[in-house]
C-alpha cells in the first residue's frame, strides 16, 4: 500500500466547552484550503542531577499544546466571526460580525487515505480558539486568510473528515475591493491587510481533574492592526501620520461579482496611522505601506464587518 496519504481533508466547527464532540458533528470546510499545519508539543522539563553520568538526565512530562496553522483562499468575511466572536446570522443579509468578550471554541479533524495497517486516519484537535487571524490582498493575486490557533488537546479517533471544494465558487481577488480612508476612496492600493490577535492563554491548575491539559483558554486583550500599501495619494497619508490623530475611518468595501456574488464591508472608525516608511530608488513607483492600528471609538466597538454569505 502506498504511504503518500494522497487524500487529506480537514473539517472544524464552532463547539460547546467539551472534548466529546462526535467528528460526525463538524460540518465546515474551507472550500480552497491552500495549508494546514499541526503541531502537538508534549511540553517537558529535564535536568542533569547530582550523581547521575554525563548522558543521564531526569526528564518529567509536562502539559500537551496542540497548535494548527490554517491557510485558505479568501471567499468571503466570515472566518473573522471565529476570531471576533459575535455574529448576526440573519436569514436574510448581510450579516454583522463585531467584538464580543469570548470566542467561540473550535474542534478541527484531519483525515489522512490511504493508510497503511493499524494506523489511525483522523487527528482531532479539541477545544481550540482563533489566537490570530490575518487577511491579505494584494495587486495582481488573491485574496487569503491565514488563522492560527491554540488547542486543548490532540487525539487519534475513528471516523472521516471527507470535504470537497466547490470549484463553481470563486475566491476574492485584488479587483473586488476598494479601501477607503475618511470616505475617500484611494485609487492606487498596492496592498490591503487586517489582522486579529486575540493574545490567548492557556491555562493550567494544579488539580487532578483538570490533569496535564489547559482546563481552559483565556481571551486576552484584543490587537486589531494592519497595512495599506498607497501609491498616488501618499503624501496624504504623510499628512495622516504627522497629524499624530486617532480619528481616521478605514472602510474597505466588497462587492465580487463572479463565481458567486459576494458583498461586504470591514469598517474601522478610530484608526491611527503609526508609519511612514518613504524610501526612494531610482525610477521605481513610489508606494508606500503605512502600518494602522484600530482602536474602539467612544461608542460602539473597534471593528465591524457584515458580509452577505458565510462561505468560507
Amino acid at each position: 500500500m502506498s504511504s503518500d496519504y494522497i487524500s487529506r481533508d480537514v473539517k472544524f466547527d464552532s463547539t460547546v466547552d467539551s472534548t466529546s464532540i462526535p467528528v460526525a458533528s463538524l460540518t465546515k470546510s474551507f472550500n480552497y484550503l491552500r495549508d494546514f499545519e499541526v503541531t502537538v508539543k508534549e511540553v517537558t522539563d529535564s535536568a542533569f542531577i547530582i550523581s547521575g553520568s554525563r548522558d543521564q538526565k531526569r526528564v518529567a512530562m509536562l502539559q500537551e499544546e496542540p497548535d494548527v496553522k490554517i491557510s485558505a483562499d479568501l471567499m468571503s468575511f466570515y472566518p473573522f466571526y471565529f476570531a471576533l466572536g459575535s455574529i448576526s446570522a440573519s436569514a436574510t443579509p448581510p450579516h454583522t460580525i463585531e467584538v464580543n468578550s469570548t470566542i467561540p471554541w473550535i474542534s478541527l479533524a484531519r483525515t489522512l487515505d490511504p493508510v497503511e495497517s493499524g494506523e489511525s486516519a483522523l487527528l482531532y484537535i479539541y477545544k481550540a480558539k482563533v489566537d490570530n487571524c490575518e487577511m491579505n490582498l494584494e495587486q495582481g493575486d488573491i485574496g487569503k486568510i491565514d488563522i492560527d490557533l491554540l488547542g486543548t488537546g490532540a487525539t487519534l479517533v475513528a471516523g472521516s473528515a471527507d470535504s470537497s471544494p466547490d470549484y463553481t465558487k470563486h475566491a476574492i481577488c485584488f479587483y473586488d475591493m476598494d479601501i477607503a480612508i475618511d470616505g475617500s476612496t484611494l485609487p492606487e492600493v498596492s496592498v490591503f491587510s487586517l489582522a486579529v490577535k486575540n493574545n490567548l492563554d492557556r491555562r493550567l491548575s494544579v488539580s487532578t481533574a483538570s490533569g496535564y491539559r489547559a482546563y481552559t483558554i483565556r481571551e486576552g486583550g484584543l490587537e486589531i492592526t494592519g497595512k495599506i500599501g498607497v501609491g498616488a495619494k501618499a503624501l496624504g497619508m504623510l499628512e495622516s501620520v504627522l497629524e499624530r490623530s486617532t480619528e481616521h475611518t478605514i472602510t474597505a468595501v466588497l462587492n465580487k461579482t463572479h463565481g458567486t456574488n459576494v458583498t461586504g464591508t470591514i469598517t474601522m472608525p478610530c484608526v491611527f496611522f503609526s508609519e511612514y516608511p518613504e524610501k526612494l530608488s531610482g525610477i521605481d513607483p513610489y508606494e508606500i505601506e503605512i502600518n494602522y492600528e484600530a482602536m474602539p471609538p467612544s461608542t460602539g466597538t473597534a471593528l465591524t464587518i457584515t458580509t452577505s454569505t458565510l462561505l468560507l
